[in-house]
């Protein structure tokens, strides 16, 4: 049983869905029409945002099997007191669409908590309106740690949270010439810049910087400069179709052999995509499939009935244990949105790979080093302690 420990440009439209998406999200609870009273007595109404267009859609299969695990598992375990019932609307490919859905999803489907699979720029857009109707929002970016809000609980990790372990364990083995690759937005430049300070204090050189824009296709040029620098790694920090098209053509490339690359948001999704391309490439994490343990089993088990082809990967851990810490919010708190949002700035609940803690509102949870596999598995290689989020902003 989990449990919760408290410390004091286009408009998208709310999805109407598939027959086919309607029967695998039937355990998640009815999707409330339009206009709809706020949540009943014994019901709780959860709006689910993510990229279904856009560069992040290559994440969506995950979280959406995670986010139905996760309803699944509350409702029949009644783990919040009510029934969750879900909602799920396209963020679309810019803030302005992201926006738009959740406005809706709040106005007009009268979803009393939200829980966002979208980038920094689309959190902020969403968060316009449900940070004022004191609505919580649950989310797995926090930006690059500099998106804090009264309402916001974010359980992914901030920059430097993800780079240090790596950096750490590389420089270690002898790997002290690094070249940085991002892309063009706050996140990828705060990860950046959080890394080539820790990679300096460590004694290793920064031997080159570029930033692409979203949506770039052809790193050709990219690949070049970075082997004329001779690095001995590589850090890679752009998501989505971006990462498939970037490790790709990498991979392709003969001149890069012998160069370590690092891509700290990679998961088995992602590395399923690659094929052969993702071999021996690291990443770092909260969760990888490959973590040993019966809970983790149990959730694999689960994350594939809830219809994941291969082995969930932190997007859909993230988005199961978002619902399962909502439930635990409300729970102990009623549904109150104001009473939600104080339980969850402090959350301590049980996980399929342990406990999932927040400090003040951020993930505080150890880190996994892992390379990826041809098959898209990872091979863990260590596990790290919590590191206190380091954040740009005052929550």
């Amino acid at each position: 049983m989990a449990r919760l420990i408290r410390h004091g440009r286009r408009p998208i439209a709310v999805l109407a869905m598939s027959s086919a998406m309607a029967l695998a999200l039937s355990a998640c609870g009815t999707h409330p029409s339009a206009g709809s009273p706020s949540g009943s007595a014994d019901s709780y109404k959860v709006g689910f945002i993510l990229q279904l267009s856009g560069a992040g859609s290559v994440y969506a299969d995950h979280a959406q099997a995670g986010s139905k695990a996760g309803f699944e598992d509350v409702n029949k375990h009644n783990k919040a007191g009510v029934r969750f019932t879900s909602m799920v609307a396209d963020a679309g490919a810019d803030a302005r669409s992201a926006n738009t859905a959740c406005s809706r999803l709040i106005q007009q489907q009268k979803a009393q908590a939200i829980v966002a699979f979208i980038p920094g720029p689309q959190l902020l857009a969403c968060n316009a309106l449900a940070k004022r109707l004191d609505i919580p929002l649950l989310s797995l970016s926090s930006g690059a740690g500099n998106i804090c809000a009264w309402n916001l609980t974010s359980l992914g990790l901030v920059p430097n949270q993800q780079t240090l372990p790596a950096i750490d364990e590389l420089v270690a083995e002898g790997k002290k010439r690094w070249y940085f690759l991002g892309a063009n937005y706050s996140t990828p430049k705060a990860s950046i810049g959080t890394a080539k300070e820790h990679l300096t204090k460590l004694g290793g050189t920064v031997v080159g910087t570029a930033y692409e824009p979203s949506g770039t296709a052809d790193f050709s040029q990219d690949i070049a400069n970075i082997v004329k620098a001779r690095p001995d790694v590589a850090f890679l920090n752009v998501i989505g179709d971006d990462d498939v098209a970037l490790q790709k053509q990498w991979a392709a490339d003969p001149r890069t052999k012998g160069i370590t690359r690092v891509d700290v948001l990679l998961g088995e999704g992602t590395a399923k995509a690659l094929g052969a391309a993702a071999e021996g490439i690291w990443s770092s994490s909260i969760y990888f499939a490959a973590i040993k343990g019966n809970g983790n089993d149990a959730f694999k088990e689960l994350a594939e009935r809830s219809g994941l082809k291969g082995a969930p990967d932190v997007n859909a851990y993230v988005s199961y244990m978002q619902v399962q810490a909502l439930a635990a919010a409300v729970k102990q708190s009623g549904a109150d949105g104001r009473d939600v949002i104080k339980a969850l700035r402090h959350t301590d609940i049980d996980g399929p790979v342990g406990a999932l803690k927040s400090m003040n509102s951020f993930s505080y949870q150890p880190v996994y080093l892992a390379q990826a596999r041809s098959d898209g598995t990872f091979t863990i290689r260590k596990k790290s302690d919590p590191i206190p989020p380091k954040l740009a902003c005052q929550g």
